[in-house]
């Protein structure tokens, strides 16, 4: 009972009992949704087979924010719920067996995300007459390219959900985001963002968040925290540590030296087949530690960058993976400056709001004009509208999908899915698979074997993306930073973001002002000896397990440790979080993802370029890498494959 009583006490010194946006769920439909699936899994019993926690308690979900997205932010109670029913077998093909086609459509596309929508877009491309229907299982389409929207003192500013950052005008451009960007007509050259306009300290901001992790370090004000958990040290900030070679950046001579040989070295791998190959066959851990010759506390270094881009440390990751990441020992420093890396106010639901207003005009009010595509409310009812040649149906999970067989031959695909309470199957000419991999395995009921033993091989990490808005950033601005990185305790890094300017909406930027800090949370247990499917689904149990509130008190206890000697009131300071749970948020190519030990093609690439009859597969992971360009490309690839059926 004492024990019970600190607690609680701690807790108020955290400002947990203060009103903040985050707790009204408690009174809401979304109390109970949880409360209906299975009871969870001991972490012990995780390694014997492939069981996850079924369920999540009613104080997990949380606050949504406000706007379209409020009641959809990360994996909801009720998509957990589906998923792991299907992956269980309560619900299988025999019972899809009975029950009735209602509607017959050219092509069904399962997921919604960008993938999904790039499948809509060339479907549509190469015939606008035909019929499409996107079965998606969110409250609201874009899969992880979804935005949050807080509303503080009268002022709505928005976050990524997950999906976030573009290049445009680099070198190293995708040439799938240049074809997007024109065919959506998103207005590249307009983009403007606000400006601090009293800056006697010169700082300098990112206007996304990747970049900034690492690669642009040089270009923008940036602090790292020390101190006795992570250093051995007094707790400190020490900004701008490159810049002037790790000089005063915490370890010894011999760890500075090997750091700056990671960054700087220009003994690049060379780029035909073969030296992917090899690449593709190590992880990044022994191409650090075995090729390079570094310290291991360089790896250490090095995890939670690679495991923000991929979800997974450099101990699992394939270092042809790496390269292909752009970190450092296997690609050229080659720092992007922060003008020509963007983020839209909500992450990259710029491009699935676009996408979807190309695809069904109607479905977001207003004007084809970038402001009303980002700003306009969605027109839910005008997503499935009977006269569309694209449909796209919310809230329907896929059950099962299996090939229909007349005399030997398949004819067509059904569709089964759950939607509002009830089964539903629609028949297809030809389906494109643009949902995760760890779910197509369990619900195409006649994949062969060939298929499911490739997919068995994928990994997915899981990913927590947290929004932590703010009254204001007096303390943040006192320090004179605005990127900020640890090691040890809740995430690893958070940036101020200058606002991009969307119509008459010109934000600007000012520390007496709300913002939003995200914190990209990955759940790598690096260096323990454990496989990258092990490392997964311990993440998924902490993902899973963890109450709301228990993350709330990680977010305060972090910011006040680092931010508690600037300024920052724990009480007073935070004006909301949303918290966004994706169990499978990325794909993490182990060795062989790309290439066999023979140099041939890898697991992936079974995945890629064979169809299953009339069913192929359009989703990013295919790619090793998640961006939202090559992800809506890899869908319309997946059209082509199966167009002749069509």
């Amino acid at each position: 009972m004492e024990e019970f009583k600190s607690s609680k006490k701690s807790d108020r010194l955290l400002g947990l009992n203060q009103k903040i946006d985050r707790r009204d769920f408690l009174n809401s439909s979304l109390l109970g949704a949880g409360s209906i699936l299975y009871s969870m899994s001991a972490p012990s019993l995780l390694f014997a087979n492939e069981s996850l926690p079924n369920q999540v308690t009613n104080n997990w979900y949380g606050y949504g924010g406000v706007g379209d997205s409020k009641t959809s932010h990360g994996n909801t109670p009720d998509i957990l719920k589906a998923a792991h029913a299907v992956r269980d077998g309560f619900m299988n093909s025999d019972k899809a067996k009975g029950i009735p086609v209602s509607e017959d459509y050219d092509l069904v596309i399962v997921g919604g995300g960008l993938s999904g929508l790039g499948a809509a877009q060339r479907f549509i491309e190469k015939d606008p007459n035909k019929k499409c229907l996107i079965l998606d299982n969110h409250p609201i389409f874009g899969g992880e390219a979804k935005r949050n929207e807080f509303e503080i003192e009268d002022q709505i500013i928005q976050a990524p959900q997950g999906s976030n950052s573009f290049y445009y005008n680099t070198q190293i451009d995708f040439d799938e985001d240049r074809k997007y960007i024109e065919l959506l007509g998103v207005p590249a050259d307009d983009f403007t963002y606000g400006e601090m306009p009293n800056n006697p300290k010169k700082m300098v901001f990112a206007q996304e968040h990747y970049d900034v992790q690492l690669w642009a370090e040089e270009y923008i004000s940036k602090g790292h925290f020390v101190d006795e958990q992570s250093h051995d040290v007094k707790p400190q900030w020490v900004n701008n540590p490159w810049k002037n070679n790790l000089k005063d950046y915490p370890v010894s001579d011999k760890i500075r030296q090997d750091l700056l040989t990671w960054k700087y070295t220009t003994k690049m791998p060379a780029t035909d087949n073969k030296t992917k190959a090899w690449l593709d066959n190590m992880t990044y851990k022994d191409y650090i530690e075995k090729v390079m010759g570094l310290d291991e506390a360089v790896t250490k270094f090095a995890d939670p960058v690679i495991a923000s881009a991929g979800g997974m440390g450099c101990d699992v990751m394939s270092a042809y993976t790496a390269q292909l990441l752009g970190m450092y020992g296997v690609a050229p420093d080659e720092p992007i400056k922060p003008e020509n890396r963007h983020s839209f106010p909500g992450g990259n639901d710029g491009f699935a709001r676009h996408f979807i207003k190309f695809l069904i005009p109607n479905a977001i009010h207003g004007k084809n004009s970038f402001q009303d595509i980002m700003q306009k409310p969605i027109n839910f009812k005008a997503l499935d509208h009977p006269d569309n040649s694209v449909r796209c149906r919310l809230n329907s999970n896929v059950m099962d999908v299996t090939h229909v067989n007349k005399a030997g031959n398949s004819e067509s695909v059904h569709v089964t899915y759950y939607n509002n309470g009830k089964l539903n199957k629609v028949n297809a000419k030809a389906v494109i698979m643009a949902s995760g991999g760890w779910i197509n395995k369990h619900i195409i009921s006649d994949l062969p074997k060939t298929h499911y033993d490739a997919y068995a091989k994928f990994n997915h990490a899981p990913m927590l993306v947290a929004n932590v808005a703010l009254t204001n950033w007096r303390f943040l601005h006192k320090l004179g930073i605005t990127a900020y990185q640890w090691t040890g305790g809740f995430g690893y890094h958070t940036n101020i973001r200058r606002p991009m300017h969307v119509g008459s909406d010109k934000p600007i930027l000012d520390p007496d002002t709300p913002i939003v800090l995200t914190f990209y949370v990955s759940f790598e247990k690096a260096n323990l000896g454990y496989t990258a499917q092990q490392q997964s689904r311990l993440g998924q149990y902490e993902l899973l397990s963890k109450s709301y509130m228990d993350y709330e008190r990680e977010i305060r206890q972090q910011m006040l440790k680092m931010f508690g000697g600037s300024g920052f009131d724990v009480k007073k300071d935070i004006a909301g979080i949303i918290l966004n749970r994706w169990g499978h948020g990325y794909v993490t190519p182990t060795p062989g993802f790309f290439f066999d030990k023979n140099g041939g093609p890898g697991y992936a690439d079974i995945i890629k370029t064979t169809p299953h009859g009339r069913i192929s597969f359009g989703h990013s992971e295919v790619r090793g890498y998640q961006h939202w360009g090559p992800a809506a490309a890899e869908g319309g690839r997946a059209v082509d494959q199966v167009y002749n059926y069509l």
